[in-house]
């Protein structure tokens, strides 16, 4: 029962279940089965380097870049409603996590963003490193994360305080 309308997979695929992705573009590997979703709500194409959904997964991003080279892997219930500026960073969501459609990946992002739990970004984000937002996560304003880190709170420090920077000295 999966459906492609207006797609295009260069590399390879595998689509299975009530998959659908419609108007999208992948230039490495797609990878939806179950019930997943993925549409876009604008003109602007977006091709993903690697494209991995399953469970319930829904990306109907309302993005107004056409950007390339996104690495995207999506499971669960985890839903992704806003948009995404940025190419060259991986994007992990699992459980429930949501971008809402007021959230926004940065373009000045890069490394890699997981988003698990109950975790929403409804806001502006931007990371750059191996953050992983988890638990109660609940943004709601402009939020800029580096390093390595495993944050529960929105309200955790800007820095984490097992890490000494220059300033610190």
């Amino acid at each position: 029962n999966a459906t492609l309308v207006n797609a295009s997979v260069t590399g390879s695929g595998y689509f299975g279940g009530n998959a659908v992705m419609s108007g999208m573009a992948v230039n490495g590997y797609a990878y939806m089965k179950d019930n997943t979703l993925c549409t876009k709500t604008s003109e602007n194409v977006q091709t993903f380097a690697s494209l991995v959904m399953e469970g319930n997964a829904v990306y109907n991003s309302i993005a107004s870049l056409a950007f390339t080279g996104l690495r995207l892997f999506m499971y669960d219930n985890s839903k992704v409603l806003g948009e995404l500026r940025s190419a060259s960073v991986t994007l992990v969501a699992r459980d429930n996590a949501t971008i809402t459609a007021a959230g926004n990946l940065s373009g000045a992002s890069t490394g890699t963003v997981t988003i698990q739990n109950d975790a929403v970004i409804g806001s502006s984000i931007t990371v750059a490193g191996d953050i992983t937002l988890c638990g109660s996560y609940n943004q709601t304003t402009a939020k800029t994360w580096t390093g390595k880190r495993v944050i529960d709170n929105e309200n955790a420090p800007a820095h984490d305080n097992n890490v000494k920077t220059q300033y610190d000295f």
